[in-house]
Parts: structure tokens; C-alpha cells; sequence
């Protein structure tokens, strides 16, 4: 067996306990910073992310834009999708 799938099975074994990380490693060949680096590897591989924060708000009519009869001196669009518009 290789060491990563020995490791993601001492990982398993460990959340399945209800042992702290300190009592489970007690008589295992590994020091706790090596079992806290793969618990790390597998969180990263085998958990998955949870719900973000983000809610979308539903619009219910759409926004008019009025028309703008200034001539535009400076364009700014930001890699986040925001542009910045300078008029006369």
C-alpha cells in the first residue's frame, strides 16, 4: 500500500474515533506533525468546499439606464468586472 493511501486511511480511521489527534497517534509510528500534514492533503482532496456566503438577489424589473449626453474622456474595467467611467 502506498503511504498516501496509508495516510488518508489513518485519516478516516482518526475522524471516525472521537479521539483527539494527540490520543490517536499514541501508539502509531508517526510524529503529529507528519498525521496534521496528511490530514491537511486529505482535507484539500477529499472534502468538499462548503456553501459560500453569497446570495443572490433576484431582480424583478430591469434597470433602465438613462442616456448620457456627456462625451466620455476615460474609461477604467477593472479585471473584476467594475468599469469606471469619466464624462466631460
Amino acid at each position: 500500500m502506498a503511504i498516501k493511501e496509508e495516510m488518508y486511511n489513518e485519516v478516516q480511521l482518526w475522524k471516525s474515533s472521537g479521539k483527539s489527534k494527540g490520543d490517536f497517534i499514541l501508539d502509531k509510528d508517526y510524529s503529529k506533525a507528519k498525521f496534521e500534514y496528511w490530514i491537511n492533503r486529505y482535507n484539500k482532496e477529499k472534502v468538499k468546499p462548503t456553501k459560500s456566503n453569497f446570495k443572490e438577489i433576484p431582480s424583478k424589473s430591469s434597470v433602465i439606464v438613462p442616456e448620457i449626453k456627456h462625451e466620455k474622456t476615460l474609461q477604467i474595467d477593472l479585471p473584476s468586472g467594475i468599469k469606471i467611467t469619466v464624462y466631460k
